[in-house]
């Protein structure tokens, strides 16, 4: 709210509250002023009488002013949604400053959202809300993506070259022909994700969850998978051997 309209409210609730006393001394008769004054008793008369559409003006300024701010930053919202889809670094990167300072990277405002061939290489989006979010053909190298929630989430064919990922939910999330190699995914959940044809050539997946994980094709040249837990349904590529790799099965 600007200055003048907290003035404004401010104003209006002081007289609001003045017509509430007011009513209470000239009901009693124990204010001086009101009790033997003319102009007393016409003022007092008058704020009690306005007290109900003083309220009315506070309640109603407060809504509006609710429901502006409200379409305003939706408004923005939608602006730098559309300023992450660039393929200009310095644009999406501009737009991240502004959704962290928001709180709008962590409260779930980009879940499900499109943002496919973004470049968001080197971007900070540590524990970010991005359940169901569409990145598709996006280059995220480099790109910090520690404890963030990218289940249900669309990554073919991105760009996630040495990548963090330590603690990220990758959960039901599509990953068909992405590049994974020298990420790092250290107690990364991939339970129930679609790597078919990723590139984890010397990926980090230790402690990862690969439970019904669908590793058809995968490239895991040089990866680390000691303590990274699968299951029965955990599909493989053919002749690679998960517990001479390290994993455990559960």
């Amino acid at each position: 709210l600007s200055i003048l309209r907290i003035a404004v409210i401010l104003i209006f609730l002081y007289l609001a509250g003045l017509a509430v006393w007011l009513d209470f001394s000239f009901v009693s008769g124990t204010q001086y002023v009101i009790k033997n004054n003319d102009i007393g008793k016409l003022i007092a008369s008058g704020l009690i009488n306005l007290a109900p559409e003083l309220a009315g003006i506070v309640v109603a300024v407060l809504t509006i002013d609710y429901l502006n701010e409200r379409r305003n930053n939706q408004d923005l919202l939608n602006q730098l949604i559309f300023q992450m889809r660039s393929k200009h670094h310095d644009v999406s990167e501009t737009a991240i400053t502004i959704l962290i300072a928001k709180g709008w990277l962590y409260d779930g405002s980009l879940s499900e959202q499109q943002l496919t061939n973004a470049d968001l290489s080197h971007a900070n989006l540590s524990g970010a809300m991005l359940q169901g979010i569409n990145l598709s053909g996006s280059k995220l190298r480099k790109t910090m993506l520690d404890g963030a929630n990218l289940s249900n989430a669309w990554l073919y064919k991105c760009d996630l070259f040495e990548a963090s990922l330590q603690d990220a939910n990758l959960s039901n999330s599509h990953l068909t022909n992405t590049n994974l190699s020298n990420a790092r995914l250290t107690s990364a959940k991939l339970n129930k994700a679609y790597l078919d044809s990723v590139d984890l050539q010397d990926a980090i997946l230790s402690n990862a969850d690969l439970c019904s994980a669908y590793l058809i094709d995968a490239n895991l040249s040089g990866a680390a998978l000691y303590g990274a837990i699968y299951n029965d349904r955990t599909q493989w590529p053919k002749n690679f051997d998960p517990i001479t790799a390290g994993a455990i099965k559960q």
